[in-house]
């Protein structure tokens, strides 16, 4: 498949599974420079009950047993959804229909390469499934039990699914279909926020470290922005309901782009969903307002920004949610036997009126367009042939053509979408990575692979990382040093004291001409050359500089002022001046190759003669002839703690992300531990929340015990047993 599930989804999955049955599931050194696990992680897969079932296979086999899980989700999304929409139809084909429709969106197909989305999406609908449940026929615990697994499955959708289910209980509430009490909705509240906190120890941990995440910070900055979209994201939404799924990876219309921004229901596309707005709109009902509301919303900035607490940044991954309520007029549409000749029409304009203006604007990028364009006209063609009068030969016919049009547009977005020439190389120079010739294992060091993710299937711990949600102190470390981090971490070649400073000691396929090495292996699969400038993990500094003057520094050169001196806050600087000396401001303008040595050579006058990674800890010793700061290259999160011969020392934050402590001279045992900030709260309000609604369970099933026992009775005294 793309880009992200061969070296996100895979890796994230391989290395979870392992790092948690061997105990590492607060710190992951297989992460970037090592990184909050359950926050790194949260977002993608730890939560979900679809990723404890692959924990039930060896790591090794992950990648074979990701196919089998993928098709389980697709089942319990069936499921799910046909329980949800059975609710709302005399006849359960219809309901059969709709969970085609929604399971087998282009919203699930553009996006599938996202593997823990089909996670969420799996689930949604019985979560609409459990709120009708609990207010209609009084289910009690049901919706509390689902709260806890959309929160626990994926926090950031669970924002979503929030405001979501806000909308849809105003809606149902203003159109009667909730018959709301005081004592109905305190159950509900009740449930909703006893359901959340079961997923505090996953969500507290995460939001804490989240809030350091740059991306989490991207606000408007005028009222235009926050009100109007550029034209062509307009035509984009339009284009997502009437035409097939587009591929993101090589997208055929405008650039790549990762927005999630698809809708279209296979084979019909939006024929029911129109039919079903022009016949309801005098007699109005819930399914009518959301469609309405999720139109504005998606075309208005700052409502869409709301699914994603107002962050400008766009993204429609709550289209998921629209495509279930899309599904839902439509085959109430169906049952209701709904003209479709206008909105047939209407949906061929449309398309052609598309067509024209894409090939106009010369936005078309490549042939799966056409692709497209094709399969949209025989949805209209199919669709019209078996509803223009609907008999029973006609809708089996309708079933076959649907399942057939899902999987035509499934195979064509697969081919275009799986690099299936490029397999093989993927197995060996990747997955295959692990059985590679193995590197010494005498002591810490980091690697650098071009690769992404390749410390997550080997033993490595690799510079080279795409994760968007790794510790925040990596993005501001990187983004101050003048490497750059967004999604990724990949400094560029010429940051070559970055990597000295971060224990880089081989590089794969690739001579970094800054830094003296030499070939240490080459196995026909990859030339590792050894970085003869290494320095060992921990190692002293003399000298601080503030950090006004680090920022004041042009950004090229900061990498070279990192080996000098140590860079620091004004109230850290006042706590550690003892052993440390303000760096003298000409060293500052004599930044270069030369001076880059001499500066390596200097800090291997004081380096750790030994150092151990551990589970969620690591060890070092060091002796020195007078006190220094010690520097370790592992990003700075208020979850360290540090002890030095058994006494507890203050962790100090360095270098805009990295952290060090004081030792005296003489011997220095060091030990750091790690929990995630934040985690223990979260522990305790999981627990005491899982403890209420079991509790509530037992009760409710006790009571409903006794009235059975209670109606038994009565019955028997009156002779009717």
């Amino acid at each position: 498949m793309s880009a992200d599930f061969n070296s996100q989804q895979i890796p994230f999955n391989i290395m979870c599974n392992k790092e948690i049955k061997n105990g590492e599931y607060f710190w992951s050194w297989h992460t970037d420079l090592g990184s909050n696990f359950i926050a790194s992680y949260s977002f993608y897969n730890i939560g979900s009950i679809f990723f404890w079932i692959l924990m039930l296979v060896p790591s090794n086999f992950v990648v074979y047993a990701l196919g089998p899980v993928l098709v389980l989700k697709f089942f319990v999304s069936g499921c799910s959804s046909f329980l949800y929409l059975g609710q709302y139809v005399k006849d359960k084909k219809y309901a059969y229909i709709g969970a085609i429709l929604y399971t087998f969106s282009g919203y699930v197909f553009s996006n599938l390469f996202y593997n823990h989305f089909m996670d969420v999406i799996s689930f949604f609908p019985l979560f609409l499934f459990a709120l009708d449940q609990t207010i209609n026929n009084n289910k009690k615990w049901f919706f509390a039990i689902m709260v806890a697994i959309m929160a626990l499955t994926n926090y950031v959708f669970f924002v979503m699914e929030v405001v979501f289910i806000i909308l849809y209980f105003i809606s149902k509430v203003c159109f009667g279909e909730y018959k709301i009490t005081v004592k109905k909705f305190w159950n509900l509240a009740i449930e909703s926020i006893t359901g959340f906190c079961v997923g505090s120890i996953i969500i507290v941990p995460s939001v804490l470290d989240l809030l350091g995440n740059p991306r989490s910070t991207v606000h408007f900055s005028n009222v235009k922005d926050m009100l109007i979209y550029a034209f062509d994201q307009y035509i984009l939404i339009v284009k997502a309901a009437f035409l097939p799924a587009d591929l993101q990876n090589g997208a055929s219309i405008f650039e790549n782009r990762w927005t999630c921004t698809e809708l279209y229901l296979p084979m019909i596309g939006m024929i029911f969903c129109i039919s079903y707005i022009i016949h309801c709109q005098k007699k109005r009902n819930f399914i009518f307002t959301m469609l309405l509301v999720c139109i504005v919303m998606s075309f208005i900035p700052v409502l869409n920004s709301s699914f994603q607490l107002f962050n400008k940044a766009y993204y429609t991954r709550w289209f998921f949610m629209f495509t279930l309520m899309l599904s839902l007029a439509s085959i109430k549409a169906m049952e209701e036997q709904y003209e479709i000749t206008i909105s047939s029409i209407f949906c061929a304009v449309v398309i052609i009126e598309l067509t024209i203006y894409l090939k106009t604007e010369n936005v078309i990028n490549n042939k799966f367009f056409w692709w497209i364009f094709i399969l949209s006209i025989l949805g209209l063609i199919y669709t019209l042939w078996c509803f223009k009068k609907i008999t029973v030969f006609k809708m089996n016919n309708f079933f076959l053509f649907l399942l057939g049009f899902v999987l035509l547009e499934g195979s064509g977005h697969f081919y275009n979408t799986f690099e299936y020439r490029n397999i093989d190389n993927y197995f060996d120079n990747f997955v295959g990575i692990q059985n590679l010739s193995s590197l010494p294992e005498d002591e810490f060091y980091r690697t650098e692979n071009k690769v992404w993710n390749t410390s997550m299937v080997s033993e490595n711990k690799d510079i080279i990382c795409w994760n968007s949600t790794v510790s925040a102190s990596i993005f501001s470390f990187y983004n101050n040093v003048g490497a750059g981090r967004h999604i990724t971490s990949s400094p560029q070649d010429e940051l070559y004291g970055l990597r000295v400073l971060l224990s880089v000691k081989y590089i794969y396929n690739n001579k970094n001409n800054f830094l003296d090495m030499r070939e240490y292996l080459n196995d026909n699969v990859n030339v590792i050359y050894e970085n003869l400038n290494y320095l060992p993990m921990g190692f002293g500094f003399d000298y601080y500089i503030t950090e006004e003057e680090y920022q004041s520094i042009p950004v090229e050169q900061r990498h070279l002022v990192l080996l000098k001196a140590l860079v620091m806050s004004e109230e850290d600087i006042e706590k550690y001046q003892g052993c440390l000396k303000k760096l003298d401001s000409a060293e500052l303008n004599n930044l270069n190759q030369e001076s880059f040595k001499q500066d390596v050579a200097e800090r291997r006058k004081n380096v750790c003669s030994y150092f151990q990674e551990g589970k969620n800890s690591f060890q070092a010793k060091i002796d020195l002839n007078e006190d220094k700061m010690i520097f370790f290259s592992v990003p700075y999160e208020k979850g360290w703690t540090a002890s030095i011969n058994g006494e507890k020392a203050e962790v100090v934050k360095v270098d805009d992300g990295l952290i060090a402590l004081k030792c005296n001279a003489g011997s220095n045992e060091i030990q750091f531990r790690y929990v995630p900030q934040g985690f223990k709260l979260g522990m305790c309000l999981s627990v005491l929340s899982g403890i209420i609604i079991i509790v509530g369970l037992f009760w409710e099933k006790r009571k409903l015990n006794e009235k059975k026992k209670k109606d038994y009775m009565e019955v028997d005294a009156n002779g009717f047993r």
